[in-house]
């Protein structure tokens, strides 16, 4: 393993257990602490990320489904930029990667509102 990838592992899991914590023993969406998004104030859209903070609720209750459907984008791109940061590799993403990533979150921007 590389160096620091035992300490980024331990910080990624303290983390974790707190997120986790918070979301299983209180409702954090109602202590009124987040902010509206202001896209979709302004537009009526849902931005790429709105919906992420039901999605970690549903998720920490075992209701992936519901948070798949609240925010897909969000609970399949934090498992693997989790796994990015603890291998390492993270910082170490090609320009290419970073554009790709940025085409894929305005797209599902762009897909999340329409109506099918």
């Amino acid at each position: 393993m590389k160096p620091g990838t035992y300490q980024r592992l331990g910080l990624l899991l303290a983390a974790g257990t707190v997120l986790a914590l918070t979301f299983a023993l209180g409702d954090p969406l109602s202590w009124r602490i987040f902010p509206r998004c202001p896209w979709h104030w302004l537009t009526g859209l849902d931005c790429p990320g709105c919906g992420t903070s039901r999605a970690f609720t549903e998720l920490v209750h075992g209701h992936v489904l519901a948070a798949l459907h609240l925010n897909a984008l969000t609970v399949i791109a934090v498992p693997l930029c989790a796994g990015l940061w603890v291998s390492g590799r993270l910082d170490q993403l090609k320009p290419g990667w970073i554009r790709a990533l940025l085409a894929v979150i305005i797209v599902f921007g762009v897909v999340r509102n329409l109506s099918f």
